[in-house]
């Protein structure tokens, strides 16, 4: 894996250089962290081997991969180029205020639409077919001014007017339609090249509830904050809990069950941000304080414990066969002890 940051004045890249390309400068072996002091970038948006930047400046920039194998060029990088191992201008995410990228694609957010371009797996881009999709398109569905959007591996959301709307593969709840969607046949699975809104379950507290900001991250499932209380919500993989809900009930959280709660039972809240990588999810508030929940096999929820496989009950789930404890309460990360 690699990782990219960014600053005031630079963008900066480290990890594994994979194919030589996508951490800005060519490199054969491991890598020092690169700065590449041009591109003073938000945030940067990084896929499996690119990563794309919107510059101060409003210009966008990428770098890395722009093809699947031997496949045509897809256009991840936002120009219909060959792969690059330095930043090349983007001109078809021209006027994004954001942008998003995951595995092979890439999606910008405008001032009044959504688009992706890319690999088209599972509909990811919004086309109704599986290739390459330099050109990619508009998202359909989203109904008003978008404020937010996030590619996952597997599927993307985005919120307009605190609604949240979701898109590509539903792999067991991760498009948030409830249990009775109607969906269309993407290589034998379930997709939708169009974004519609999440769906909750029949909870007075869930009604008009309007949601600001979407989880980040490579994972099954998202989560996003509301924007009275700071409270979280999530959907999609719960099968360790990742979803705030028990696993027992919910394996699949197929709309909004309720609110992740922290381990006192009460409600998580006052949170800016969270992100859910595999099968954790951890959520910050303006104090810095991080909370976590899901799956803690090599201590990922920051407890100071790992949990091991043992049989019986574990967050429950028995029948005396062995399971992983699961946490779908939050609990703070203890930034004093190293774990174990």
């Amino acid at each position: 894996g690699f990782v990219c940051a960014s600053d005031a004045t630079s963008t900066y890249c480290w990890g594994h250089p994979g194919d030589g390309h996508q951490l800005g400068y060519v490199s054969a072996g491991v890598s020092h962290v690169a700065q590449l002091s041009t591109l003073d970038g938000v945030r940067p948006a990084t896929g499996d081997h690119h990563v794309c930047v919107t510059r101060a400046s409003g210009e966008p920039a990428c770098w890395g991969e722009n093809r699947v194998g031997s496949e045509a060029v897809d256009g991840r990088l936002g120009h219909e180029g060959a792969a690059t191992a330095s930043a090349s201008d983007a001109p078809r995410f021209a006027g994004a205020i954001e942008l998003t990228a995951r595995t092979a694609f890439t999606c910008m957010r405008t001032r009044d639409a959504v688009e992706c371009a890319g690999y088209s797996l599972r509909w990811l881009t919004g086309s109704a077919f599986e290739g390459p999709d330099p050109m990619g398109g508009r998202i359909e569905g989203i109904v008003g001014t978008p404020s937010d959007v996030a590619a996952m591996s597997l599927h993307a959301c985005a919120i307009a007017e605190g609604t949240a709307y979701c898109w590509g593969w539903d792999t067991g709840g991760n498009l948030g339609r409830g249990f009775d969607a109607v969906l269309g046949d993407c290589s034998t699975s379930r997709c939708d090249a169009v974004a519609a809104p999440i769906t909750f379950m029949a909870d007075p507290e869930l009604v008009g509830l309007e949601l600001t900001r979407l989880s980040r991250g490579d994972s099954a499932n998202t989560c996003a904050i509301e924007g009275g209380r700071g409270r979280v919500v999530c959907w999609g993989s719960n099968q360790h809990g990742e979803s705030g809900v028990d696993p027992a009930l919910f394996p699949r959280a197929h709309s909004v069950v309720g609110f992740v709660r922290r381990d006192d039972d009460r409600e998580l809240s006052d949170m800016t941000e969270v992100a859910c990588g595999g099968t954790t999810c951890c959520a910050r508030n303006a104090s810095a304080d991080v909370y976590c929940w899901g799956h803690n096999g090599v201590g990922q929820l920051g407890r100071g414990t790992v949990d091991a496989v043992a049989p019986g009950d574990a967050g429950g789930l028995d029948g005396g066969m062995p399971v992983t404890l699961v946490h779908p309460e939050a609990a703070a990360v203890d930034f004093t002890r190293t774990g174990t």
